[in-house]
């Protein structure tokens, strides 16, 4: 007699088990990567709407600049948005410094007997004074409390209504 081998058609549980597990890393590693990419577009959202209202809060000081007198260096303002009370406004303003090169290269003038050397060292101080008194600096930073994420922008004011003097003599 002839014996009739069967043959089975299908898959043995091992072979289901490697192609669940194969499928399982696959949905994981696509899961996790489109999940990456929401947070990213998320926190990129986030970032233009906090550099749109840095750029309208910066314009708006520069198109209609405050007195700039030493009192505004003295303390941040700190505002809420009228429309968002999660976002903050923090404006600081500062005086233009110029440092003593002389300082930093630790060279002074040793000889300041020369009239022409102590006439240009006034005006030279002069001049620095100008300058410090007629430019100043504004930082503006936005503070979205929802979430703790920031951006600043800074720009140079002109104080319009500083003195330009040259009194040497």
């Amino acid at each position: 007699m002839k014996q009739h081998v069967k043959h089975q058609a299908g898959f043995t549980i091992l072979e289901v088990l490697i192609a669940l597990t194969i499928f399982a890393v696959f949905a994981s590693v696509y899961s996790m990567s489109q999940g990456h990419n929401y947070m990213s577009s998320t926190i990129l959202r986030q970032d233009l709407k906090l550099q749109e209202l840095c750029n309208n809060k910066l314009n708006e000081i520069l198109l209609n600049p405050p007195v700039l007198q030493d009192s505004l260096t003295l303390t941040e303002d700190v505002k809420s948005d009228e429309n968002d009370r999660n976002i903050e406004y923090h404006v600081k303003y500062a005086r233009f410094k110029i440092p003593d090169l002389n300082l930093i290269l630790g060279t002074e003038d040793e000889d300041n007997s020369d009239t022409n050397q102590a006439m240009a060292k006034r005006i030279g101080e002069q001049i620095k004074k100008n300058i410090e008194d007629s430019i100043w600096q504004v930082q503006v930073t936005v503070v979205d409390k929802t979430n703790n994420r920031s951006l600043a922008l800074a720009s140079w004011l002109t104080n319009r209504k500083a003195k330009i003097k040259l009194n040497v003599l």
